[in-house]
């Protein structure tokens, strides 16, 4: 713009200052010419000086609208920029309405790209119809296209003819905003670019490079400001994480110092030797209600309901078919699949669960239970665990809230220990109860392997003093003073030890239970004989077994003979044990699995007990069977096994020769060979069943034991 000199317009001279300062209005101006001209006389001079003034009121307009621009862009800045500003959707919409007001406008609207390259419109100042806000667009059509594309302003005053690549979706927006011009600039990040400042004229207007100047302008700011706001944003979400973190490793440093005191605790009941029953007691008491221990096979504890009951032994159930898995403690052992419930567990064995109800509210009078020790008094009281009594009682009451999560206080003041503490203390308790259970087992075990060595040292080996053999029999388990019976028993030809099983728990607390060899051997008191007896087949299934003693001869009840004197129960039971063992050994030979039998149950076949009696067996077996036996060796036919299998089936040769899986023929021609060896007379009842028998007792005496 040129500059212009007071001697060029000669307001000494004509008054044109005074219009100037009083920006007087354009009619003024031209007013004060025409009486100029009047004065004078002369038109010429009064209207160059009308035109200098005018061309200097212009430039003051221009400096004067330059300067509130310049102000207003100060001002927003200053107001963008602003700290401890609202959230991004804030700023953004004083963005768009600060540049509709600088540029006087009808519509400003401002969009950021996407990480899919949409621009979406986050904000819109001025618009006829709502469906501008939250649309997204091509990042490559339309305006913001050219000018994401070269990153600087692009605009046009005729948004329907404009050359660039138009969408139809940015197009029909356009159209319902009656879009005639529009101006778009880059919002320049500090390495990207932000999005797109838009402003609109619903008529045409040409953009003047001051209104460009001025969007751009206005857009650095923005882009600032929401740099600036997304930097806070993500290290006020950073420093949110950081916090989440914090509390997180705050409440797992927590439930580890809980979970040491807690481990403490239990290893100080079970080094003072405590059993099952005091760590269940001390679970109970950091529980604050009722924890049981339910197993398989052990009785159902009190207090647990039988749903309950019947629903913890189906987890049981599952938990010993499933695959284990590597607990927290370090053990292999199933996870809990329910609140209140944690296995106990022994490397892959499942011992038990530890059982509670869960999310159940308690209100205490005393100080709510459990422990509440910080870092340093842990250290300390784990540094002198071993020099300690092992007194937990003085222990101070642990507040809930205080270490860790997984408490509360309701707001009537009862307190409640939620699921999460309850498991994470029953998953604690179990491997110690774990521990406790192995070692009443090896307990157990190494008792029971005593017993057994004593009692078969007992009845194998019996001393010679009396005073050595009653003091075996304690040793045993047994008072010298009580007349037994001994049972032996044996699976016989079962492929489970389910009977004996039966068996063994079958027999009472007083009696001895052991197992010697492939065989179970009960010593039973007179009185107890008949409970383990009855209804044998049906109890035991196929267990073979054989009784011997003063009941199983027939003295039930209790003896009046007087007592024994030292040393007799002793050598009795060496006696009566190899009868009974006789038994089962005459019960196998002879094919009578899953009996239970005595000596006089053996009837005839008695005779196979004893030494003398087999030898007698045997001459009596060489009279009757002997020329059929020289036959059978003669021909290397089994004569023998033929005529045993003819008179088992009644003389039926049919199923006699099926029997022996041979031709009925066959059978006929090795008859004949039986009538030439033992005569014609072998068919005759008394001497048949002579024969018959002698065959039977042959066929147990070869399968009896040397």
């Amino acid at each position: 713009m040129e500059k212009c000199t007071s001697s060029e317009v000669g307001v000494d001279e004509g008054g044109w200052l005074e219009l100037l300062l009083s920006e007087a209005p354009e009619a003024d101006f031209a007013a004060h010419e025409h009486r100029l001209a009047q004065q004078r006389g002369s038109t010429e001079r009064a209207a160059g000086e009308a035109v200098a003034a005018l061309r200097i009121r212009a430039l003051l307009e221009q400096r004067t609208q330059r300067a509130r621009e310049l102000a207003t862009l100060n001002e927003v800045a200053a107001d963008l920029t602003a700290t401890g500003r609202r959230d991004q959707l804030g700023l953004i919409d004083d963005i768009v309405v600060h540049a509709r007001r600088v540029l006087g406008v009808d519509m400003a609207y401002l969009g950021l790209e996407e990480a899919s390259r949409r621009l979406r419109i986050h904000a819109v100042s001025g618009a006829l119809t709502p469906h501008m806000v939250g649309m997204s667009m091509a990042a490559e059509a339309g305006l913001a296209g050219e000018v994401l594309s070269h990153t600087r302003p692009a605009w046009t005053d005729n948004y329907e003819t404009a050359p660039f690549n138009h969408h139809p979706d940015n197009d029909a927006a356009a159209r319902a905003e009656h879009a005639r011009s529009v101006l778009g600039v880059p919002l320049l990040g500090r390495d990207r670019v932000l999005g797109v400042l838009f402003v609109l004229e619903r008529r045409p207007r040409r953009f003047t490079g001051e209104d460009i100047a001025l969007l751009v302008a206005l857009a650095a700011h923005a882009a600032v400001a929401l740099d600036n706001q997304q930097l806070v944003q993500r290290y006020q979400d950073g420093l949110a994480q950081l916090n989440q973190v914090n509390c997180e490793l705050e409440r797992r440093t927590g439930e580890l110092e809980q979970a040491l005191r807690w481990d403490n605790m239990l290893t100080q009941v079970v080094l003072r030797g405590g059993q099952v029953a005091d760590l269940l007691a001390e679970v109970r008491t950091l529980a604050g209600r009722p924890v049981h221990l339910v197993t398989a096979d052990g009785p159902p504890p009190e207090g647990i309901p039988a749903d309950r009951l019947a629903a913890v032994h189906a987890t049981l159930a599952d938990l010993s078919t499933s695959s284990p898995s590597r607990s927290a403690t370090g053990s292999t052992a199933p996870v809990a699949s329910e609140p209140g419930l944690y296995p106990v567990v022994a490397g892959r064995r499942v011992l038990g669960a530890l059982v509670t109800e869960p999310a159940t509210t308690l209100a205490h009078t005393e100080p709510a239970l459990g422990p509440a020790l910080d870092a340093e008094s842990l250290g300390s009281e784990v540094a002198t665990g071993s020099e300690a009594s092992g007194d937990i009682s003085g222990a101070q009451p642990w507040r809930p809230g205080s270490v860790g999560a997984g408490s509360a206080t309701a707001a009537d003041g009862s307190r409640f220990l939620d699921d999460q503490y309850i498991d994470r203390l029953l998953a604690r308790a179990a491997p110690a109860l774990a521990l406790t259970l192995t070692r009443a087992e090896a307990v157990d075990e190494a008792a029971r392997r005593a017993r057994d060595s004593f009692l078969s040292d007992l009845l194998n080996n019996p001393g010679a003093d009396p005073a050595v053999l009653d003091r075996q029999m304690r040793f045993a388990g047994l008072d010298p003073s009580t007349r037994y019976d001994v049972l032996v028993a044996t699976a016989g030809t079962t492929t489970t030890g389910d009977g004996l099983a039966a068996l063994r728990a079958a027999a009472p607390k007083n009696a001895v239970v052991a197992d010697l060899g492939s065989r179970t051997v009960i010593v039973l008191p007179q009185d107890a004989v008949a409970a383990v007896t009855d209804s044998w087949s049906t109890r035991f299934g196929s267990v073979t077994a054989g009784l011997a003693g003063p009941v199983a001869a027939g003295a039930r009840g209790t003896h009046t003979d007087g007592a024994d004197g030292p040393g007799q129960a002793g050598a009795r039971l060496g006696r009566t044990y190899r009868e009974a063992g006789q038994i089962v050994d005459a019960l196998l030979a002879l094919g009578r699995v899953g009996e239970l039998c005595t000596a006089e149950d053996l009837g005839i076949y008695r005779v196979l007990l004893s030494t003398a009696g087999r030898a007698g067996l045997r001459t009596a077996i060489e009279r009757n069977l002997g020329p059929l036996l020289s036959a059978e060796q003669r021909r290397g036919v089994p004569l023998s096994a033929t005529l045993l299998a003819y008179l088992e089936h009644n003389l039926r040769p049919g199923a006699a020769a099926e029997a022996l899986a041979v031709h009925v023929n066959t059978l006929y021609q090795r008859l004949e060979a039986v009538t030439a060896a033992l005569g014609d007379d072998w068919r005759q009842p008394a001497r048949r069943l002579d024969l018959h028998l002698m065959l039977r007792l042959r066929a147990a005496l070869r399968a009896l034991p040397d």
